[in-house]
């Protein structure tokens, strides 16, 4: 009923407006006024007409608005054990990104993991993209970010040199429906890329790797496949397990002695060590593609066990204490369980991205079933740690390294 009210006032609003505006002339003439008077009027009642609509609507329309996602919330399902659904007490503009809009809810007690497990739901009830859902103070209130459903990713984008960042940490993965997703290593020392086959987990990986090269970082790619996706890359290449544990190790004695110079400069990481010191400390990077090739023991036999458990602890104290002092992991494997990824390295990788994936996998690298959603027949399709789904630039490896030979020659 009281919808029905405010529709009533908005019609009369409307139906009043036209009869005055059909009697302008009588009523000008009633009030005499001189004819620039008259003409002033004419010009301003339209302007304030529309002005007084749109006020009518914003107040109205969004009221009307919040019945009709009431309704939606019913439809999906979301609502909570009591029967009721959440209401939107305000929109605006996310200052920091306006492609953005911040949907601000009263939850009905429904908790913010509810709100991520069904994300899919909210999201077609409010017939957008969902960027990120925020639990405010108050643990009643949740701030959902999202864009129009009518803007959609490509389904492919090419890398290019220009995008690279000038910054010695900071990677760039993709674009999302609000802009680029970057990664800095300095605050994420490590990533950790899942996902099922054919998803773009290598070309990303590339893409990483290339970025580190041109950069000026010590790179080293373990890739136990035969090395063939990293065989233009200008960086050493691991292809067999021992000389990966060879490598490891090296990594190990280089962070204790990078822990004594840096303990000796009187700095605590890295960058201060770089400011202050005559020499500079290279940042180092270690890549593995498809991990589980590496580190899986199912079938090996006792002495191939005993190398990977060595590679475990490496990785372990690489993945645990190498981001003051500049050396990094970036991870891939369609597998990242237990007995393929430890715990003790696992936990230590901050930056994680999951292409398609089933829920129980998708749930294993992300703590979310959210990589579930994502298009089997869209490779290069990935969501992050942070649930921002993005589409990863593609990169071709040899056309880059040639380009990048032209340059310099």
């Amino acid at each position: 009923m009281r919808d029905k009210a405010k529709l009533c006032v908005l019609l009369g609003y409307i139906a009043v407006m036209g009869l005055v505006w059909l009697l302008r002339e009588p009523i000008l003439a009633l009030l005499d006024r001189s004819a620039l008077e008259s003409a002033v009027l004419k010009l301003i009642f339209p302007a304030l007409s529309i002005l007084g609509l749109a006020g009518l609507l914003r107040i109205f329309g969004g009221s009307l608005g919040c019945k009709l996602l009431h309704n939606n919330f019913e439809r999906v399902g979301f609502v909570s054990s009591a029967g009721e659904t959440p209401q939107l007490i305000a929109k605006c503009r996310d200052k920091e990104n306006p492609k953005l809009t911040i949907n601000k809810f009263e939850t009905a007690s429904i908790p913010l993991k509810e709100w991520e497990d069904k994300r899919h739901k909210v999201a077609s009830a409010m017939n957008a993209h969902i960027e990120k859902i925020i639990e405010c103070e108050s643990k009643r209130r949740i701030n959902v970010y999202a864009v129009s459903a009518k803007t959609n990713l490509p389904t492919k984008l090419m890398w290019n040199d220009s995008y690279l960042s000038q910054s010695d940490t900071i990677f760039i993965l993709g674009e999302s429906l609000t802009g680029t997703v970057r990664m800095d290593v300095s605050k994420t020392n490590n990533i950790l890329l899942g996902g099922s086959t054919g998803g773009g987990k290598t070309n990303l990986l590339q893409l990483l790797v290339y970025q580190a090269i041109r950069k000026g970082w010590q790179v080293v790619v373990g890739d136990l496949k035969g090395g063939c996706d990293f065989s233009e890359f200008q960086c050493k290449v691991l292809s067999h397990i021992g000389e990966v544990q060879y490598h490891l190790g090296t990594l190990v004695a280089e962070l204790d002695e990078r822990k004594e110079k840096v303990r000796s400069a009187g700095v605590t990481d890295i960058d201060e060590y770089n400011q202050r010191a005559g020499d500079k400390l290279e940042r180092i990077l270690f890549a593995c593609d498809e991990v589980a090739e590496l580190l899986d023991k199912t079938g090996r036999d006792k002495s191939s066990k005993e190398i990977i458990s060595i590679i475990e602890g490496y990785l372990a104290t690489l993945a645990r204490q190498g981001r003051a002092f500049g050396i990094h992991l970036f991870l891939a494997t369609q597998r990242p369980d237990a007995n393929v990824l430890p715990g003790q390295i696992r936990n230590n990788i901050d930056y994680r991205v999951c292409g398609r994936a089933e829920s129980v996998l998708s749930q294993i690298v992300l703590d979310s079933s959210i990589a579930n959603e994502i298009p089997k027949d869209i490779p290069g399709r990935f969501v992050n740690h942070e649930n921002v789904v993005f589409h990863a630039y593609w990169f071709n490896a040899r056309k880059s390294f040639d380009d990048l030979e032209r340059g310099q020659t």
